[in-house]
């Protein structure tokens, strides 16, 4: 799975995790279920095995009491939800890690982190 910054899409600036896999969506949710739980502070999704972040973009995960928004920094977009907010971002993303890769183009608008949006995504459009 590849880690894009988009920074003049027609949505306006887009994190997309483009050709998703079962086995890089499985990663992503067991570090954000961590998050979620307290045991970590953070997700560097451009550090997850099997993600590979283009022209180093770099998408970093914070949970916090409150949401945080980003400040813009071309290609690093921070993340930060509270806890419990982290949840439904995996449920999001839950249908990314079956088995098998769905037919056709599958993807999921995950959020926002400030004035950018984060997609995932089976091909590299949304």
């Amino acid at each position: 799975m590849n880690l894009r910054y988009l920074p003049d899409s027609a949505d306006g600036p887009v994190v997309l995790l483009e050709d998703a896999d079962p086995s890089s969506a499985r990663a992503i949710m067991t570090a954000l279920e961590d998050l979620a739980t307290g045991q970590r502070s953070a997700v560097h999704f451009h550090k997850i095995p099997g993600i590979e972040p283009i022209d180093g973009c770099q998408l970093i995960a914070l949970a916090s009491d409150a949401a945080e928004e980003s400040r813009p920094e071309p290609g690093r977009v921070v993340w930060g939800l509270r806890r419990v907010q982290w949840q439904s971002v995996i449920g999001l993303i839950e249908p990314f890690a079956a088995a098998s890769k769905p037919v056709g183009h599958l993807h999921q608008y995950l959020g926002e982190a400030g004035l950018t949006t984060v997609i995932i995504s089976t091909s590299d459009h949304w």
